[in-house]
């Protein structure tokens, strides 16, 4: 009977816990719509995506830069190339994972915001609109009457 009743108040916790997880803005503590939701998603996306390019843009910028230099004064040891080769070399690397959490951000904006794409009636409150429609009836068997 004690474990029996255990297993009901855990049940019932934890029931409280996972109903308690509800999206909310931060600033306002209001439920997020769908749509307010894909809009965030889709303007982090978006963020991420340039934080991206300007990663890989600014990496390979560094490793031709730091090639150039060792080509002009390949015979001297100071000139701090190798440095600018290698963290190049880490930011072209580092937007790879900015590129896939970007597009990961993107699909979940589609998913929210695919619903407002597809309009099939327009609905004003009053309910007397409906959708044009026309039925097409083919029939495969032949029944002489």
């Amino acid at each position: 009977m004690k474990k029996l009743s255990f297993i009901l108040f855990l049940a019932v916790f934890f029931n409280q816990l996972l109903s308690a997880q509800v999206n909310t803005d931060t600033t306002r503590r209001t439920p997020i719509s769908d749509r307010e939701l894909g809009l965030q998603y889709l303007k982090k996306a978006n963020s991420q995506r340039t934080v991206g390019w300007v990663l890989l843009g600014a990496g390979i910028a560094m490793e031709i830069l730091s090639i150039a230099i060792v080509a002009n004064d390949l015979y001297d040891d100071g000139t701090g190339a190798e440095t600018l080769f290698l963290v190049g070399g880490l930011a072209t690397i580092a937007s790879v994972p900015v590129f896939i959490s970007g597009a990961k951000n993107r699909g979940r904006a589609e998913i929210l915001l695919r619903h407002e794409n597809i309009r099939v009636y327009n609905n004003n409150g009053s309910g007397k609109e409906g959708v044009v429609s026309l039925a097409l009836s083919i029939p495969f068997s032949r029944s002489r009457k």
